[in-house]
């Protein structure tokens, strides 16, 4: 992963809307979760994503070697009755809880860890779209990579409790047998219907 030069920033904010400004730092003793702890804990709209491939090798990015897969953007999620948006379904079922049926937040800042390189890039999304001083945009982008900067260098306190496994291993039903048959059979209806394709009980 290559930081973001000045240069770079200023030929990338005249064609792009949104332009990733990259700060790598060397970090081989945080985890994941202490990350997240200690820059997001308390905070709202916050969000922890992590990929690994099978057997403990961490996934890469082979399409784009010098930045990760993302870099910011739009994040959140398109629930099954977004459809009903875009085609006219008929009997549709009444909503049975309040959800949105779609949620999207712009990600202003993003840590991208490297678990093979030992680091954390540290990644401030300028907001191009319509601004032309360009140099305001790296300073605030600058800005908030300092903050971020600061916050990792007071991790928070790890949490320690002491845990049975073998009580936790034990599985926890949610539902009766007699509950669980009438689900499925419930979802079965929804299916052929077409409400429905893919089921969790």
């Amino acid at each position: 992963m290559t930081e973001t030069t000045r240069d770079e920033f200023a030929q990338q904010v005249r064609t792009a809307r949104v332009v990733p400004v990259i700060r790598t730092l060397f970090a081989d003793a945080l985890t994941p979760v202490g990350l997240y702890r200690a820059l997001a804990e308390g905070r709202t709209g916050t969000f922890l994503l992590e990929s690994a491939e099978q057997g403990g090798i961490w996934s890469r990015s082979p399409e784009n070697p010098e930045n990760p897969p993302l870099t910011g953007g739009l994040v959140g999620f398109i629930g099954w009755d977004a459809v009903r948006q875009v085609e006219h379904l008929p009997d549709a079922p009444p909503s049975d809880f309040a959800c949105p049926e779609l949620a999207m937040a712009f990600v202003s800042e993003l840590i991208v860890m490297d678990h093979r390189q030992g680091t954390v890039s540290l990644i401030a999304s300028a907001l191009a779209d319509g601004v032309d001083d360009d140099e305001t945009l790296w300073a605030d982008a600058q800005r908030r990579l300092d903050a971020l900067e600061a916050a990792l260098a007071h991790p928070a306190e790890p949490d320690i409790a002491r845990i049975d496994l073998d009580a936790a291993a034990q599985p926890q039903h949610r539902s009766t047998p007699a509950e669980f048959l009438a689900a499925v059979d419930r979802s079965k209806e929804f299916i052929r219907d077409g409400d429905v394709f893919q089921v969790v009980i």
